[in-house]
């Protein structure tokens, strides 16, 4: 049985990670016009997994220096957390996490294998394994803090968790899961490239469970595979930011070119719409310029002139 285990657990880990460099491979390299030959995913994993992840590592670096821009400022918490909880997630992905979860839960034969995802000051359940005896279900939700489960703590310590026997510990034996008879937990913290938590990989079971060391390292391994994805997520949602302002841009620059109708006496422009405006509201209305005013040298010595001031 434990020979079936670890061949399972290995060709699972080794099938997830092919189409992990897959889909990350090819994404990298479909701007030159070339994907991973069939066969040669892991080949090809190992020779661009220490560029991917200095990318990331470099984005992520970015990011919270400031030399990225974002929407919001990155170093409030709050719009950290709500900009990590604007990642889309593809079904592709889901199916990939979908696969993890229910492998997990078959090798170590528990009833519930999670991913929890924090949606503003809730935690979620955003993927569970289809497994027997599963209490969780997608989409079911609790106020996170202050309520004392077990993904609470490994989301405020971004620490592994692991409770063998919530019952016969004093600290976790009133925790809100015991109701649902999930009394062993083993749980790791996701983490974005911002440092922010997107949620926990995470196992329960409804009898005392210590899990063997072996089995800590598969969900950390998986852990580690689910990061990647997400590390993948979010630069394409920071991108997605970066090319829609540069749209924006382009948009102005576009309204701001051509032949501008302009009154050769008071320098108003025409609109569309046949009115005239000052040329400041023109261009404020179409752009994010702003304008201040005040006197050019020439312009100031005519008007001290004829105010008949001296000038210094």
């Amino acid at each position: 049985m434990l020979a079936y285990a670890e061949s399972k657990a290995l060709s699972t880990s080794m099938f997830i990670v092919a189409r992990t460099c897959r889909i990350c491979y090819n994404k990298y390299c479909r701007r030159k016009g070339n994907t991973v030959p069939p066969g040669k995913e892991i080949t090809s994993f190992f020779a661009y997994l220490p560029k991917f992840l200095f990318r990331c590592t470099q984005f992520a670096k970015g990011c919270l220096s400031g030399r990225i821009r974002t929407d919001v400022d990155m170093s409030n918490d709050t719009h950290k957390k709500e900009r990590t909880s604007e990642v889309m997630v593809p079904p592709e992905i889901l199916s990939q996490w979908q696969t993890i979860l229910d492998t997990l839960a078959e090798l170590c034969q528990v009833p519930a294998a999670l991913i929890m995802r924090m949606v503003n000051s809730d935690i979620e359940v955003f993927v569970s394994s289809k497994t027997s005896g599963n209490p969780y279900n997608v989409g079911n939700s609790e106020k996170l803090i202050g309520s004392g489960l077990y993904c609470e703590t490994v989301i405020r310590t971004k620490k592994k968790l692991l409770v063998p026997n919530a019952l016969k510990d004093k600290h976790w034996k009133n925790n809100p899961d015991i109701k649902l008879n999930m009394i062993s937990y083993l749980g790791f913290p996701l983490l974005m490239p911002n440092g922010e938590p997107f949620g926990t990989i995470c196992v329960l079971d409804n009898k005392g469970n210590a899990h063997s060391k072996a089995f800590e390292h598969l969900v950390d391994s998986f852990r580690y595979i689910v990061e990647a994805h997400l590390a993948l997520l979010y630069m394409n949602f920071e991108l997605g930011d970066e090319n829609k302002r540069l749209n924006d841009y382009i948009s102005e620059i576009k309204t701001l070119r051509g032949i501008l109708p302009v009154c050769s006496l008071c320098k108003k422009i025409r609109n569309d719409d046949g009115t005239w405006n000052p040329i400041e509201s023109y261009i404020s209305d179409r752009s994010e310029a702003q304008f201040s005013h005040t006197f050019c040298p020439e312009c100031l010595k005519k008007w001290s002139e004829q105010q008949g001031i001296a000038l210094e």
